[in-house]
């Protein structure tokens, strides 16, 4: 069951969006029957919490989401690494040496085989079905760095990762009426074992402005940033 006073952490909500992680998953692992237990865990989880909002359980129980927007670019690099059991093995269980020997096969990797519709898809496809808030009907304060909506049965809390230490203390406040301090950091690409290859990737690679187009052109992009941001984060990757 679902415990209301209880904090979920999940991507997918939907029947839809169920689908596609999962399908994403199986590509990723070569087939469900690979899927390990922590994977096993946050299916069952989602669909779980899926089936409580189509049977408007939250309706008694009102509840608070909080979800983070990022550079799309900056964002599928950093999901594109920590997604690398995608990489063929020799790379993957064999990487040893200067990670710039890797860089060329990583980018044909990256722009040719990662899906790329993710994040700039996420909310029509997966938040807005769910909780009843379109997130695109009202300009996003972009200098402000968040934004608080109000759903039927939901809070939502949009933050922008680029601004988290400045506007954090502030949103927690007005959002859950919480003083906050120091948030610590998880899930940390330049930690990881793959940490040398994601930072080299990250400030030595060049990306195509057919690509960078696509992305920064999305309206999830020209929605939660302004066009001085968005000229910023092209110039990091060209």
């Amino acid at each position: 069951g679902v415990n209301p006073d209880t904090v979920y952490h999940t991507h997918f909500l939907t029947p839809a969006g169920i689908r596609y992680w999962k399908q994403l998953e199986i590509e990723a692992l070569g087939g469900r029957q690979n899927f390990p237990f922590q994977v096993r865990r946050q299916f069952i989880t989602s669909r779980i919490i899926g089936k409580r909002l189509n049977q408007r359980f939250f309706s008694r129980h009102r509840c608070r989401v909080i979800t983070l927007v990022r550079d799309p670019v900056a964002r599928k690099v950093a999901a594109f690494f920590n997604d690398y059991r995608r990489w063929p093995a020799s790379l993957r269980e064999h990487y040893v040496g200067d990670p710039s020997t890797h860089l060329t096969e990583l980018r044909k990797l990256f722009l040719e085989t990662y899906p790329q519709d993710l994040p700039s898809t996420w909310f029509d496809m997966d938040l807005e079905p769910a909780f009843g808030i379109d997130v695109y009907a009202t300009p996003f304060p972009k200098d402000k760095g968040y934004a608080i909506y109000q759903g039927e049965f939901v809070e939502l809390l949009v933050l922008k990762l680029e601004r988290l230490i400045d506007c954090k203390a502030e949103a927690f406040r007005n959002f859950m009426g919480l003083e906050i301090g120091e948030v610590p950091s998880k899930n940390v690409g330049g930690s990881k074992w793959y940490g040398p290859l994601y930072k080299a990737f990250s400030t030595s690679v060049t990306l195509p402005d057919t690509y960078l187009d696509r992305m920064y052109d999305s309206k999830y992009a020209k929605h939660f940033y302004t066009s001085d941001e968005i000229g910023a984060f092209r110039e990091n990757w060209t």
